[in-house]
């Protein structure tokens, strides 16, 4: 089990943590060395998750190459499948780590039986990582995929400019990490303070209608993610 959970966090942290925006691009463009640059990453995070598990073996090291291997070529695939749905964003997006977690099942399960029952202490730590991992970061981008492909209407030109990206993101992930925190500890009011607050800096923009499907939208996913987030949290703590 542990190994399993070594390579899923090494895939999460590398995907969504560590890769920087810049290498996104260059992978965009179809940038082989880019792919490899990130295949090197994937390999280095999980080595080094490896070594601090005690799971630093012959064997587990030759999956992780595999694994890495394999990552980079589903990521040129994955940019070959975008060229043929350009908007299709989500379904490139869950088809992609769809693949990834089957190839980390096989080769986890071919080197180290699964025991979901058995949860060691180190188990329950990856565990919770990969759970913070999943549900700021990741949920983080299905969502933005999500906005993308299901925005019907044209929203004001403006209205989803008026702050930086960055900040944007970063308030999704205190978001999902506030609600899945208010859930575990059974403060369910502070829920509906959170949501007056995001209300309140919006407010105005909510005048239009099209921007105010798109925010509730986007604020039940939030929700749901962070919902989830909780529920991932009290298997593992």
């Amino acid at each position: 089990m542990t190994l399993l959970l070594i390579f899923i966090l090494t895939h999460l942290l590398t995907d969504f943590v560590l890769q920087t925006d810049r290498l996104v691009a260059r992978k965009r463009t179809g940038e082989r060395l880019a792919m490899i640059h990130h295949g090197l990453i994937h390999l280095v995070v999980g080595v080094i998750l490896l070594a601090l598990c005690g799971q630093l073996i012959v064997l587990n090291m030759l999956s992780l190459v595999l694994l890495s291997l394999g990552h980079v070529l589903l990521d040129m695939g994955k940019q070959r499948l975008k060229a043929l749905l350009p908007r299709g964003e989500t379904v490139v997006f869950l088809f992609d780590q769809a693949l990834h977690l089957s190839l980390i099942f096989v080769l986890a399960l071919l080197v180290q039986p699964i025991r979901w029952l058995l949860l060691s202490p180190t188990d329950r730590v990856l565990g919770i990582l990969i759970t913070i991992v999943f549900t700021l970061w990741s949920a983080g981008i299905l969502i933005g995929c999500l906005l993308e492909d299901l925005r019907l209407r044209e929203i004001e030109p403006g209205l989803l400019q008026t702050s930086r990206p960055a900040i944007g993101r970063y308030i999704g992930y205190l978001e999902r990490g506030l609600i899945a925190f208010f859930l575990l500890s059974g403060s369910i009011a502070s829920l509906a303070l959170l949501a007056t607050f995001k209300t309140l800096a919006r407010f105005r923009q909510l005048d239009d209608q099209a921007f105010a499907e798109y925010y509730l939208l986007g604020t039940l996913l939030s929700l749901s993610f962070g919902i989830a987030g909780s529920f991932m949290l009290r298997i593992f703590i």
